[in-house]
């Protein structure tokens, strides 16, 4: 492959899976037609305003992800030239969208409130469409305000934590239809209310999420207000220093209040998202037909109902959990969204066109039918706007916003991000419990040393993502980011370093998150190299018992910590979907690389044993999200640039690795960089071909223009990198890991 021609194949061959297979094989797809004008650039942007609108509840900076991996290469880098461009942003968008099932608050409220608009629907047709709006922002918006502590169910029977909830729900729906239009009626906003909470088993289902979502980011190690000072420490600005001080003041008297203050409310919006995609299908004069004719039939209603009401009726609290837990994954699967909604706006464009003052005109339906049928592609470029049906016309910018809805929400399903809040939402009992078992924090000099790295590194990371936040806050399409962070204050406390604990047992263990996204590789010689090295590996370790499996995949940690941390906990409180989740990461190649990479740092526990199970767990997390993209680049950069990539460079950039982005102790470097070395070896062979695959090449390509650019006119090197070129480069690394997550399946 030529790595200065880059393609963007695979990002459009994954838009096109968003759609029936069906429209990917007609001659003449509207597919087509709609897809020529996504740019990769333009979709990398809504990948950029996902993770930083709001950060602090989708917690990328916790992971310490780098807001924007297109600064990875540094500011002495070549400019990419423009016709690289789209291809560049590509790699990106693949690497998001090759990632886990995005358990975000934001995608989760999204999920909640199109379904359960289907479901209330017939309660408010054909009434004032404010009732209606203000109920679908209620439940987007109602989550989330649990989630960053606003309200909080209090303790008692099932019966008066309902009751509250009620009341709760209704003045959240009240305060949300007066901030729509003031003169709302509230005896309307009480009919509607009574009539909604009398759907019993999906009150019940939305306040155990609330009562969850409250308690996801909590531990027994801090409490409400550490949580507060870190959520609203860049927010005490601009005149808020009183009022957010004043709301600190009155939070234990107000929390578990169903009423809502004014106070309560402006504080809150403080950590609303800016841009709320819900309303783009909803805010318009035409949602009640949106909903009629594309939402209507997305979900299976008579398994919703009969499930919640098995969980809301049944006595047995395992049930209503399995029950709960069973919803909540159907909701947050895109499988039946990809096979219908494109087959419903197509539908939509047709009946709102073709319907006229005298009815539905088929003769104008066929008119339209017959245009979108006859675009692909291949003709775009040809067609005329005056070849356009006048009334096609007139609602392209409707149908453009709901396909443009449609693109974020699908491809907003998945993120490369380990730590997916997926377990702290779904097995908090997991987390809480290796949490009670390990030190918070101990005064060895090699851990102090790694924690005060992490947090500066975090303090220039924040710097990025607030200085966007507040852009895209303040409305602004377009800024340019600095490419130096300014010296950023860190409110570090107890609540901080626990969530960085509590991230790094998750992205370890982010093999048991579910993953819809499928990129099989398919190259002939790749694949007889992976069934030579791992089809029979592979083959034991699939047919492995439950506790068998969990302890040849975990059980390696506990002995190079030498202590008890996974231990049993894993066959206690890992579930069955989680089972089939990590049986399924066994066909990739990034699990074996790490898995071998634990194996042989066996041989070394005297070293992790000296700074703990902790630790020592957040440099093997950091490994699970960048190491085969680490191996994949000293592959590349040995085989095409040796002289260049002399020995003494390849050390250098392997210490830059250790020191800088896993943060190993000094003392560690040396032994860990040789098992890491010695995983290249024996991969060697299957990364030599991983490398030309798609935009592989170009991708590493751009990784030694980079290196290049770290060494003077004489040939030395320069000593150190910039901590913004840390980030870049970790940023770097973990997209070429989740771009290469193919699974394989050996005969």
């Amino acid at each position: 492959m030529d790595s200065s021609s880059p393609t963007n194949t695979l990002f459009l061959r994954i838009l096109y899976s968003f759609f029936p297979d069906i429209e990917q094989t007609m001659h003449q797809s509207p597919v087509g037609m709609f897809l020529s004008f996504v740019s990769a650039k333009k979709y990398y942007t809504f990948v950029i305003k996902k993770i930083i609108d709001h950060y602090k509840t989708n917690y990328f900076d916790l992971a310490r992800d780098p807001f924007d991996t297109t600064m990875v290469l540094g500011p002495q880098t070549r400019q990419i030239k423009a016709r690289d461009t789209d291809p560049f942003y590509a790699y990106h968008c693949v690497a998001h969208m090759n990632g886990y099932t995005l358990y975000s608050p934001s995608m989760v409220g999204i999920n909640i409130a199109l379904v359960w608009s289907v479901l209330a629907f017939p309660l408010f047709i054909p009434k004032d469409g404010t009732y209606y709006l203000g109920y679908v922002m209620t439940l987007y918006l109602l989550p989330l305000i649990f989630h960053i502590r606003g309200k909080k169910i209090p303790t008692g029977s099932f019966q008066d934590q309902f009751n509250r909830f009620v009341q709760f729900f209704w003045n959240c729906y009240e305060m949300i239809v007066l901030k729509i239009r003031k003169n709302a009626k509230k005896s309307k906003i009480k009919e509607y209310t009574t009539h909604l909470v009398s759907q019993g088993p999906f009150i019940a289902f939305l306040m155990e999420l609330c009562i969850r979502h409250a308690a996801s980011m909590a531990s027994e190690y801090e409490n409400d207000d550490d949580f507060l000072l870190w959520l609203y420490h860049d927010e005490i600005v601009g005149g808020n220093e009183a009022m957010i001080a004043s709301y600190r003041a009155n939070y234990d008297r107000r929390v578990g209040q169903a009423t809502i203050s004014d106070e309560e409310w402006k504080v809150w919006e403080l950590m609303m998202p800016a841009d709320m995609i819900v309303r783009y299908l909803f805010a318009t004069d035409t949602m009640y037909d949106v909903v009629k004719i594309v939402l209507r039939d997305l979900y299976d209603r008579d398994f919703l109902v009969q499930t919640l009401d098995q969980a809301f009726f049944s006595q047995d609290s395992h049930g209503k959990t399995q029950a709960w837990e069973k919803v909540m994954d159907y909701i947050m699967s895109s499988r039946s969204t990809k096979k219908e909604f494109f087959h419903k706006i197509k539908t939509f464009a047709q009946r709102r066109t073709a319907n006229t003052k005298a009815g539905y005109d088929p003769v104008k339906a066929k008119k339209i039918n017959d245009f979108l049928d006859s675009v692909d592609e291949d003709n775009i470029d040809q067609i005329s706007p005056d070849s356009i049906p006048d009334d096609l016309r007139k609602e392209s910018q409707l149908v453009e916003k709901m396909m443009n809805f449609y693109i974020t929400w699908i491809g907003g399903t998945q993120g490369a991000n380990g730590d997916t809040w997926y377990l702290r939402l779904m097995n908090k009992p997991l987390i809480d419990h290796l949490m009670r078992h390990t030190p918070l924090l101990t005064n060895k000099p090699e851990v102090l040393s790694m924690y005060s790295k992490i947090l500066f590194l975090y303090s220039k990371n924040t710097y990025f993502y607030q200085f966007a936040y507040d852009n895209v806050r303040s409305g602004k399409e377009n800024f340019a980011l600095p490419l130096k962070a300014s010296v950023k204050k860190v409110f570090s406390n107890v609540w901080l370093i626990v969530n960085l604990h509590i991230n790094a047992i998750a992205t370890f263990l982010q093999d048991l998150n579910p993953h819809e996204m499928r990129i099989v590789i398919k190259n002939p010689k790749l694949r007889l190299n992976i069934d030579i090295l791992l089809a029979e590996r592979i083959r034991t370790m699939v047919s492995l018992e439950t506790e068998s499996l969990l302890t040849t995949t975990y059980g390696i940690f506990d002995m190079i910590v030498q202590s008890p941390f996974f231990g049993s906990t894993l066959q206690h409180f890992v579930k069955q979907k989680s089972l089939s989740a990590l049986k399924n990461r066994l066909y990739t190649i990034d699990f074996w690389l790490f898995w071998d990479f634990l194996y042989h740092s066996k041989n070394h526990s005297d070293l992790f044993r000296i700074v703990g199970e902790i630790p020592s767990l957040m440099v093997f997390a950091t490994l699970r999200e960048t190491l085969l993209g680490m191996i994949m680049v000293l592959v590349y950069c040995m085989h095409t640039e040796p002289a260049f990539f002399t020995t003494q460079r390849r050390e250098i950039f392997l210490t830059m690795y250790m020191r800088d982005i896993l943060l190993v102790p000094d003392s560690f470097i040396t032994v860990i960089a040789g098992v890491l070395m010695h995983v290249c070896d024996y991969y060697h062979a299957i990364i030599l071909e991983m490398i030309y695959i798609d935009d592989n090449a170009y991708f590493m390509w751009l990784v030694v223009e980079s290196m290049k650019n770290h060494y003077d006119r004489n040939g030395h090197h320069v000593p150190d990198y910039d901590y913004e070129e840390i980030l870049w480069w970790r940023g770097y690394l973990k997209a070429v890991t989740y771009y290469n997550k193919r699974f394989c399946f050996p005969e």
